[in-house]
């Protein structure tokens, strides 16, 4: 099955090739141009072009990388214990959290301890900071709409064994939200049945790191993954914006914003962050995970 996704107006399933974006902000979707001026009078009111923008089109292409696709889909399946019980008969919804963060991790540990940086544009990455069921379990209506509408595209032999769930992706400081179907594949459930460890290497000491299989660690290898990838074949690499270089700057500064504290929590989690671990507090405060409202968007 191809990459689909619905217009932000009629709710209507499309493949993505077949909408078009808002010309100004870049976040938006539609499929025509009655669809865009409908939609204007709840748009304009935060339509604005900035910075925001091109993270969104980082977002785009994380969700249709086929590892990051297939990283999240296992995710789904751990969270909801899909492996056992597939589901097609109600709609179910997780919440990620996307970052810019730095390539070397030098850069980051600068920034963190507010020590000057060099001149010119810092090179950065897309990284999953966390994968959550969100606080409000009830879906919707416009979501459970887009998600009938993409269960109806699942094939009769598909059904026997995948389920279609909903993410929200949020981004940032701003607390940009998008939402879109995720179907879950059989490459996806051959990979937790199988739940082997993940293996890689610590990009800052050389160490083979070894986790057993679960959410956290599907997250680990895939941000590892990035990082390791200097070719930017997965297309995830962007500079560092003055946003990104606060948000990190506040971790330490003691702030408890849900973006920083999504980052606060993988920096907990993550073995590459071990030298700064004394820096980060251990209390977990609950994190403010809820629809957004108006400002939520369809992806």
């Amino acid at each position: 099955m191809g990459a689909f996704t619905a217009c932000t107006n009629c709710l209507k399933t499309r493949a993505v090739e077949e909408l078009r974006r808002c010309s100004k902000c870049k976040r938006v979707l539609y499929c025509s141009t009655e669809c865009r001026a409908q939609h204007w009078p709840t748009h304009k009111s935060w339509c604005t072009k900035n910075d925001d923008s091109k993270l969104f089109e980082h977002t785009n292409k994380a969700l249709h990388n086929p590892l990051f696709h297939l990283i999240l889909q296992a995710c789904f399946i751990l969270q909801f214990d899909l492996l056992r019980s597939p589901r097609l008969d109600r709609p179910f919804e997780a919440l990620i959290e996307l970052g810019i963060q730095p390539v070397e991790f030098s850069n980051f540990s600068k920034i963190f301890t507010n020590q000057r940086l060099g001149d010119g544009e810092i090179e950065a990455m897309i990284q999953l900071n966390s994968f959550d069921p969100p606080d409000v379990l009830d879906v919707a209506p416009a979501r459970q709409k887009m998600w009938h509408q993409f269960v109806n595209l699942v094939t009769d032999e598909e059904r026997a064994w995948s389920s279609v769930g909903i993410v929200q992706i949020l981004c940032g400081e701003c607390r940009l939200s998008a939402y879109t179907p995720v179907m879950i594949g059989r490459q996806a459930l051959e990979l937790v049945r199988a739940s082997r460890p993940w293996s890689f290497v610590c990009p800052t000491t050389g160490k083979v790191i070894e986790r057993p299989f679960s959410i956290e660690s599907c997250m680990e290898f895939l941000n590892n993954y990035i990082r390791r990838d200097k070719d930017n074949t997965m297309l995830l690499r962007t500079k560092m914006r003055a946003s990104d270089v606060k948000l990190i700057r506040d971790v330490k500064a003691g702030s408890t914003s849900d973006a920083v504290e999504f980052l606060r929590a993988k920096m907990r989690r993550e073995e590459i962050f071990k030298p700064l671990k004394e820096h980060v507090r251990e209390e977990n405060p609950k994190l403010r995970i809820a629809s957004l409202g108006n400002v939520a968007v369809i992806y």
